[in-house]
């Protein structure tokens, strides 16, 4: 079952962006993540994100960035995608950098959801040349229907 489907919509697809640091950029994922009605509390999800980061980078491969929360506060899970105009350090000690950014949060209730939709997402990433694809795409549905098209070919690749 795609996963990623039910948690990602053009709302939360955020393109040209510019900010000078990754924490301004975890800032206004929670920010906006709040603003759309999945969480109540923009300092918890970040708190969530920042302990998720402390456990490791987020990296996940060249570019990109997963960050994720799991918390009580999270009322509505979501996906947040954000690329950025310019790439900002996201890794201090390797000065790695990344120009997308596509944060999951969940509820304390999705166990083991966040490694599925990872999962679902890197696949897709990695497989299509997609992470090319996500920083060249001109609009937010051209980004959202290649997410949902590549999870549901893996999918039924897989059947």
């Amino acid at each position: 079952m795609n996963k990623v489907t039910n948690l990602i919509s053009r709302r939360n697809v955020l393109l040209n962006m510019e900010f000078s640091s990754k924490d301004d950029v975890l800032k206004h994922i929670a920010t906006h993540f709040v603003e759309q009605g999945h969480a109540s509390s923009v300092e918890l999800v970040l708190a969530e994100m920042y302990k998720r980061e402390a456990m490791g980078a987020t990296i996940i491969d060249t570019h990109l960035a997963m960050p994720h929360a799991k918390s009580k506060d999270i009322t509505n899970a979501g996906i947040v995608i954000l690329r950025l105009v310019k790439p900002v350090v996201w890794d201090l000690e390797t000065k790695e950098e990344i120009s997308l950014v596509i944060m999951l949060g969940l509820t304390d209730q999705h166990n083991d959801l966040h490694i599925e939709v990872i999962s679902e997402i890197s696949q897709v990433l990695l497989e299509e040349d997609g992470i090319r694809k996500l920083l060249n795409f001109g609009t937010t549905q051209e980004i959202v229907h290649f997410l949902d098209k590549g999870v549901y070919s893996l999918e039924n690749d897989n059947s």
